[in-house]
């Protein structure tokens, strides 16, 4: 990129916001997505630049925010940045670093996420919620959805009328 944005820690690294957010469809189906939220340098309230927003199919939460996670990584891997990659799954940073039990769906993950900080040399960190501006991304899409959906509804009982 060139040009180094400011970020909160002062760790000289390009911090990156990761999450994943499932969209239920149905009680069997997920239209889910992994988002990527670049620091802008503008502070703690600004959102960010969007980088990524992918949609990954029909997907479980924990593999929506590896998914996130890993698309950060080979992000920061082709572009040849160091970066600081935050996360507010607790279970990534807990397979990575606490020694939690990783089912066998997830290993492949896993495995990935572990290959891309060894080769990245990437900073991985775990953040609330309210402090991942990918997850503001994804609040905001949900609340659109919900607005759209509550559009339709009202809509379709007016047709009925």
């Amino acid at each position: 990129m060139g040009k180094r944005l400011a970020n909160p820690c002062n760790c000289g690294r390009l911090h990156l916001w990761a999450d994943g957010q499932p969209f239920k469809q149905s009680d069997e189906t997920y239209d889910s997505y992994a988002t990527v939220v670049m620091d802008d340098g503008l502070g703690p309230v600004s959102p960010g630049i969007l980088l990524s927003y992918e949609s990954i199919g029909n997907r479980t939460s924990n593999e929506s925010e590896y998914s996130a996670v890993i698309i950060a990584l080979e992000w920061a891997l082709n572009q040849h940045e160091r970066v600081h990659v935050i996360t507010d799954s607790d279970l990534i940073l807990g397979h990575l670093e606490k020694g939690y039990r990783c089912t066998l769906h997830l290993r492949p993950y896993r495995d990935r996420v572990s290959e891309l900080l060894a080769q990245t040399g990437a900073v991985l960190e775990w953040q609330g919620r309210d402090a991942n501006r990918s997850g503001w991304h994804n609040a905001g899409v949900l609340l659109e959805r919900a607005r759209a959906k509550a559009k339709r509804a009202r809509e379709s009982r007016e047709e009925r009328r």
